[in-house]
């Protein structure tokens, strides 16, 4: 498993450091000379980070693995775990800069869109994390020594990511309207807040975001985390393309041109936002019918 091998791993430097230890070390020129005594050789300062890096890497396991015991073989309690596991990870500082991101951008241009889509982009970027914790820490083979199902982890990574996307949305959102409400520049932009209008256009940008997220997911899955991690700038590459798209709805003049052509076209086909949420609902499925499928093979070695 990924786990012993990194801990083979580390053993190993630890012996061959402790080995090489012979009191040497580097002059100012980089040359190799007896270390003076009393102060550690420069194998010995590694050999002491690398029992730190082990150290560290076995208490963040034991934290795993006590999470993964309090959890029951159940998508919500999978969700659960997933979150308990994933909150160490989470800065205070990060939460409120993202959410001061997508205020302040709506402040400074007058435009709510501009600041919902970088507090949603800034806040999905936790989207990658469980997979990354999950491929250092090779949860996959510990979460199925404890009899958790492979349908209750991937269903239960899924409804957290759902959950997440959705609580960054609604934060992004209020920030952004905040930012609007103090904003001079929002006289540019009046905003008429009707189903048919400007909400209309933000149930759709939710939708495609929540989307880019489903194939995001699969990917993860089925490539895992350091294979896949580029895939973290997908919805960086959707966002420039809708603003990209909104200059070529209005003729190449300007965002805002574009975005009253958009309120115009949703006002009168209000069929968009529900094609765009069952958009969402197809590839969310789909999405995870991969994800499920791979995970079982990458369980089938370990067992």
């Amino acid at each position: 498993m990924k786990g012993a091998n990194v801990s083979d791993t580390v053993d190993k430097n630890v012996n061959e450091a402790s080995e090489d230890a012979a009191e040497l070390t580097r002059d100012a020129e980089g040359k190799i000379v007896p270390a003076v005594e009393g102060e550690p050789s420069e194998a010995e300062i590694q050999a002491e980070a690398a029992r730190i890096a082990e150290e560290r890497y076995a208490k963040v396991k034991g934290r795993i693995t006590d999470e993964a015991k309090k959890a029951s073989d159940n998508p919500l309690s999978a969700a659960a775990l997933d979150w308990r596991i994933l909150k160490p990870n989470v800065q205070t500082f990060s939460v409120i800069l993202y959410a001061v991101a997508a205020g302040f951008l709506t402040f400074t241009t007058g435009n709510p869109y501009f600041g919902f889509v970088a507090g949603f982009l800034l806040g999905t970027l936790y989207v990658g994390y469980p997979f990354a914790i999950s491929g250092k820490y090779d949860t996959p083979a510990l979460f199925d020594s404890m009899k958790l199902s492979a349908r209750s982890i991937v269903a239960g990574r899924y409804l957290f990511i759902v959950l997440l996307c959705i609580a960054v949305a609604l934060s992004a959102a209020v920030f952004s309207y905040i930012g609007m409400y103090f904003s001079t520049a929002a006289e540019q932009f009046p905003m008429v807040m009707t189903w048919r209008g400007p909400i209309g256009l933000l149930l759709v940008l939710i939708a495609v975001f929540m989307s880019v997220t489903m194939i995001q997911l699969a990917f993860y899955f089925v490539l895992g985390y350091e294979k896949a991690r580029y895939v973290g700038l997908l919805p960086l590459v959707v966002a420039a393309a809708l603003l990209g798209g909104l200059y070529l709805i209005a003729g190449g003049d300007d965002l805002f041109g574009g975005l009253g052509i958009v309120f115009s076209y949703l006002r009168d086909n209000t069929w968009v936002i529900g094609a765009a949420w069952g958009s969402y609902l197809a590839i969310a499925l789909l999405s995870y019918l991969i994800s499920l499928t791979s995970y079982k093979k990458q369980l089938k070695p370990a067992k």
